[in-house]
């Protein structure tokens, strides 16, 4: 296991400095309206392919930009090579590469690194969550008035819709409430302790992965919606975070 959070926290680095390169100058390509999608991304995401490819042939790697690569180890790498396209495309340094891998379907390792922020995240099932070396966790705040809350947007109009809705409904029962226009810098602040709340209604796997092991290592819940146990391959019914508390707190209110 430590071999696989060092691979891939190597091949993270590298695909980060990579996109550095074009940060804030580069013209996107739209998969449709709001989804972006640069040569950055297809290059940083052929870049970790090849590495996974060379290092570990067995394993499977799911990511934004390719087909599914298949392997028959059991292992899979879940991964958004540029998570925050907007951002990056702007020239706003709100964008990291995520990187999860699962064993069996179960979360075993992650990394979020985003490198013009210089945040590198990283977390192991069952031995804690970290920030540059810092280990981290989930704040304890329990009240919404508490709470300074994060919501995302997806791209489809259904999603959009109900992300504006979860934003009004919240954003007068919050302290403060934002976006990050990255799900997986959103949740690795929920890890951090910066955000006491984190909610989209519909993030892909290849967006979340990472972040929910960061938070669950950090001490924190990752639920979907619904209120049961949030899992990557069931990205549809959307996603909470937060601890404990405050996850019950925006879900009383949400569904009630």
């Amino acid at each position: 296991m430590d071999r696989l959070l060092g691979a891939a926290l190597e091949v993270s680095k590298k695909a980060g400095a990579q996109a550095l390169k074009k940060f804030g100058n580069i013209k996107p390509n739209f998969k449709h309206r709001a989804d972006l999608v640069t040569e950055a991304d297809v290059a940083a995401n052929r870049l970790i392919v090849d590495f996974v490819r060379r290092k570990f042939p067995g394993h499977s790697v799911l990511s934004e930009e390719m087909d599914l690569v298949e392997g028959e180890s059991g292992y899979c790498w879940i991964v958004d090579p540029i998570d925050g396209t907007t951002n990056f495309v702007q020239g706003i340094p709100d964008f990291a590469v995520s990187i999860g891998i699962a064993k069996d379907c179960e979360l075993v390792a992650a990394v979020v690194h985003a490198p013009a922020l210089k945040e590198t995240y990283y977390a192991q099932k069952g031995k804690g969550a970290f920030l540059n070396g810092k280990r981290t966790a989930v704040t304890k705040t329990g009240l919404l008035k508490d709470a300074v809350a994060c919501f995302d947007f997806p791209y489809d109009e259904a999603g959009r819709n109900q992300s504006v809705e979860m934003f009004a409904r919240f954003a007068n029962e919050t302290r403060y409430t934002q976006t990050r226009a990255s799900a997986a810098l959103g949740m690795a602040w929920v890890a951090r302790g910066l955000f006491d709340l984190y909610g989209h209604p519909g993030t892909k796997p290849w967006d979340s992965a990472a972040g929910a092991l960061l938070i669950r290592e950090a001490g924190g819940k990752v639920l979907h919606l619904d209120g049961k146990e949030w899992h990557w391959n069931d990205w549809k019914k959307g996603i909470v975070c937060g601890n404990g508390k405050m996850c019950r707190a925006f879900l009383e209110k949400w569904r009630g």
